[in-house]
């Protein structure tokens, strides 16, 4: 007669864990290429795995970002590490004065 079974499974109380960011981080990958081996923004290499699906090496935790140049009013297409760019904020795209180890 009214009554409710207002109880919660106790899966709901478990703690909650953020997701695996070396999945995460797999994800954003960038065929590697070994004339642009190191994050522009930090100079660090970029991590490398095999794609099994994919059939090639690529580099892990990595992007493709255009760099505005001042110079010629052009961009560039650099690699970033992902974590790197979110540590800037996730720009649409980088200047000239953002890239520490630009290479040539």
């Amino acid at each position: 007669t009214g009554d409710r079974d207002y109880s919660v499974p106790l899966h709901s109380f478990t703690e909650h864990t953020e997701p695996d960011n070396s999945l995460q981080l797999q994800s954003n990958s960038v065929a590697a290429d070994e004339s642009r081996d190191r994050c522009v923004l930090c100079g660090i290499n970029f991590e490398m795995f095999f794609d099994q699906e994919d059939g090639e090496w690529k580099y892990k935790n990595c992007v493709e970002k255009s760099v505005w140049s001042d110079d010629d009013n052009d961009t560039n297409d650099m690699l970033v590490h992902v974590t790197c760019w979110k540590g800037l904020g996730c720009p649409e795209f980088l200047t000239q004065d953002q890239i520490l180890h630009a290479t040539s």
